[in-house]
């Protein structure tokens, strides 16, 4: 089977990670938290065991029909690589070695100009929660899951990320 490498908005990527982090779910688990149908979340179900990332398990509770609980095959979980986190922080500590303090500083200030211009330009003339939905559209674009979430009670936003790739060989 040829490599693959699912989208950042592509339902079958989220429904992998959910998996991952919930270990095992049923289809209206799944439904609930992608806010898509049953019927649609089956169908990537479907096409993720087809390509053997995903099994299926029947559950029976008592009287009635089984559930079906969807968990990650072994080819599943390795779709997930490494975080990359360690190879930044080796080559920022060569940097300080090297260079010293103000060379790492100076990195991180140059990636930090770059994203507030790149992001400014997206977010230019809309209102704040139009905003951190916009930056959670971005960030996903850019390899992270990531989701915003306002609090009406509070009346406070959370951003929330998660670095991830998945690679189907």
């Amino acid at each position: 089977m040829k490599s693959e490498t699912f989208s950042q908005s592509d339902p079958k990527r989220k429904i992998l990670y959910y998996l991952k982090v919930m270990k095992q779910a049923g289809l209206k688990d799944l439904s609930k938290v992608m806010k898509i149908s049953r019927m649609a979340v089956h169908k990537h179900l479907s096409d993720l065991q087809d390509r053997g990332l995903v099994e299926s398990m029947e559950i029976r509770k008592g009287v009635g029909r089984p559930t079906m609980q969807y968990s990650l095959t072994s080819t599943g979980k390795t779709a997930f690589p490494k975080s990359y986190g360690e190879i930044a922080t080796h080559a920022l500590d060569y940097l300080e070695k090297n260079m010293g303090k103000d060379a790492v500083e100076s990195v991180l200030r140059e990636r930090q100009k770059e994203l507030l211009e790149k992001y400014s330009v997206r977010m230019k003339d809309m209102k704040f929660n139009e905003r951190v939905n916009e930056l959670a559209r971005i960030r996903d674009e850019e390899g992270y899951f990531a989701e915003s979430k306002k609090d009406r009670k509070r009346n406070s936003h959370t951003l929330l990320e998660y670095i991830w790739n998945i690679i189907v060989q």
